[in-house]
């Protein structure tokens, strides 16, 4: 059988990201654990059930997200508003006051227009100082999708700031590719639907102060493998935000 071409396969998963937005919305309301043991239960790999039994004892719910290719920075921005608004309201303005600082600060470094990212800086901190809950966000961004876009596109923008400014540090990871710095941001951190990898989740947390921990759910033999991305190697950050990788896509998760 001849392989598809690299146009037919894009074609495909265009076609398969189309179907999810019929379908699924950007984030689901509060879902039990079990509901994964439903989606394993039958002709998995029973290694995926072993590792969901783990999952069940350390998270008590999830929010799923849609799978189109934006999922971990859709999860990551729920959960940061989310930790954000259940904060006092001294240590919310304090955390709203640092993200202010840093984020200008990032992307004035790294030469992005002001005008260009105006309107998505201003969403992210309208939602925080918003204060509400988060089952009233999840509602808006379903009937206002262009909200929840735009903090996705903010938080690209981001976390390709943080890469430039420490282009040194990480660009030993990106031999495999075979690019510069600029180029791998422009291509595969800034453009929306490009799914996310570690990178993205490690200099994001670091970039704005919040830890990441990520529960590893795959068919691999072993225990559950969760990484715990640290936003500064001294000390625990005050927000973590905790999410579900399956190969290709992330939830939001909550402990116990």
């Amino acid at each position: 059988m001849q392989r598809p071409s690299d146009e037919d396969i894009l074609v495909f998963e265009n076609q398969i990201r189309e179907e999810q937005v019929n379908v699924h919305p950007l984030i689901s309301v509060p879902l039990p654990m079990s509901i994964l043991q439903d989606e394993y239960q039958e002709g998995s790999n029973p290694n995926f059930l072993a590792k969901i039994s783990e999952l069940d004892t350390q998270y008590r719910m999830l929010r799923k997200t849609r799978g189109d290719g934006n999922c971990f920075f859709r999860a990551f921005s729920f959960g940061l508003v989310e930790a954000i608004w259940s904060l006092t309201e001294e240590k919310r303005k304090q955390h709203i006051a640092m993200l202010e600082a840093n984020i200008t600060k990032l992307l004035e470094d790294a030469g992005f227009d002001r005008v260009a990212y105006e309107d998505f800086y201003s969403e992210l901190f309208i939602t925080l100082r918003e204060n509400a809950t988060a089952d009233y966000l999840a509602t808006e961004w379903e009937s206002a999708p262009h909200r929840s876009h735009s903090l996705v596109v903010l938080l690209r923008l981001v976390a390709s700031a943080y890469l430039r400014a420490h282009s040194v540090e990480y660009e030993p990871f990106l031999w495999e590719l075979e690019t510069g710095m600029t180029t791998y941001c422009q291509r595969f951190v800034e453009c929306l639907g490009v799914e996310s990898d570690q990178i993205h989740i490690i200099v994001l947390g670091k970039a704005l102060g919040v830890d990441v921990r990520v529960a590893y759910l795959d068919g691999g033999e072993g225990p559950l493998n969760t990484l715990y991305f640290k936003a500064d190697d001294a000390e625990e950050a005050e927000i973590c935000i905790n999410v579900l990788y399956r190969p290709g896509h992330y939830d939001l998760l909550y402990l116990q």
